[in-house]
């Protein structure tokens, strides 16, 4: 069989495996026009097979995608359509080990600062808080203080990490009054 001008596979045992483009288009898995610079297609075979993952120099994964759709950050195991996987110890709250809503004014995405976050904490027994927070210091860096946090038990807290009731504000004075 000869082979196009417009396209180099990379054939294993009579069957194409890699192909790259006269434009620089890489495909994996594909045996279709290549309209992407990465096209990876997937095998289908089961719900836990890897279209791809990408792993750091540790060999710990940093983006997986399987072929039900399913994506993870952090985790080779998503749990959801997209899973953020959190590493950090029990009770640590880290709000860069969530999502991060940033400003690239500067436009070339060198300096970015946070401006919102979302992250969760973890406690012992497999219990855990969902946590919001903002940088109001105005300083243009990520100083993200965390303003709310709804706890394992559904009780939302705003302004303090303790509380008990459904509903706690707390104000700017030095006593906090349960709302509800």
């Amino acid at each position: 069989a000869s082979v196009s001008q417009s396209r180099y596979p990379f054939i294993v045992n009579g069957s194409e495996r890699v192909r790259f483009d006269t434009s620089g288009n890489v495909g994996i898995g594909t045996g279709t026009t290549l309209t992407a610079r990465l096209l990876v297609t997937g095998s289908g075979a089961t719900s836990s097979t890897a279209t791809a993952h990408l792993l750091n120099s540790s060999n710990a994964s940093i983006f997986y995608v399987r072929d039900d759709k399913r994506i993870g950050v952090g985790t080779p195991f998503p749990l959801g359509l997209l899973t953020i996987g959190n590493p950090s110890a029990d009770g640590t709250s880290d709000y860069t080990q969530g999502l991060v809503f940033a400003d690239t004014l500067a436009g070339d995405g060198s300096t970015p600062w946070a401006h919102a976050a979302i992250w969760s904490v973890g406690s012992s027994g497999f219990n855990g808080s969902l946590l919001f927070g903002t940088d109001g210091d105005g300083a243009g860096n990520s100083n993200v203080t965390e303003r709310m946090r709804i706890n394992q038990l559904g009780n939302v807290g705003i302004g303090t990490t303790s509380y008990t009731a459904r509903l706690f504000v707390s104000g700017s004075s030095t006593s906090a009054t349960p709302v509800l």
